[in-house]
């Protein structure tokens, strides 16, 4: 069966926490608060709405947890090597591409498509992911790329 959990940062101390997500609107407004509880009988504590990420059910050497959000050096070849990051669009979780690599030069070279600075090449998550480099939310600047 599927681990179902989620991560967001606290509002409190900007620490990340990892566990069940609770959402709730305001009374009178239509302001959204979410909780996150690490344990069943634990405290839920409030944390900032846009950092909520979900455990995408995929580890690294069944280590590190890859959540939505998160930066990922992934390989699709022996000589295609990417950057990128977890989304989930349209029911699944996918790698939204941003850099590319070709062996052997070892370089990181920007993979501009023709009308924008973005790559639009989004790949599948079964594709293999190298590494867990950071996350969106502690470095947004990935998103700039």
């Amino acid at each position: 069966m599927r681990e179902i959990k989620f991560r967001g940062k606290r509002k409190d101390n900007n620490e990340w926490i990892y566990g069940s997500l609770w959402i709730r609107r305001e009374a009178d407004t239509s302001w959204l608060k979410c909780y996150i509880c690490e344990k069943f009988d634990d405290e839920w504590h409030e944390i900032i709405p846009e950092t909520v990420g979900q455990f995408i059910d995929l580890k690294i050497k069944n280590v590190k947890e890859i959540y939505e959000g998160d930066e990922v050096k992934c390989s699709i070849s022996k000589t295609q090597h990417y950057k990128g990051y977890v989304l989930y669009e349209d029911g699944h979780f996918y790698i939204q591409t941003f850099w590319y690599r070709f062996r052997p030069t070892g370089r990181w070279d920007l993979q501009k498509p023709p009308l924008s600075g973005r790559c639009n090449t989004k790949l599948d998550i079964r594709n293999t992911i190298n590494e867990v480099i950071s996350t969106i939310h502690d470095n947004p600047e990935i998103l700039e790329k």
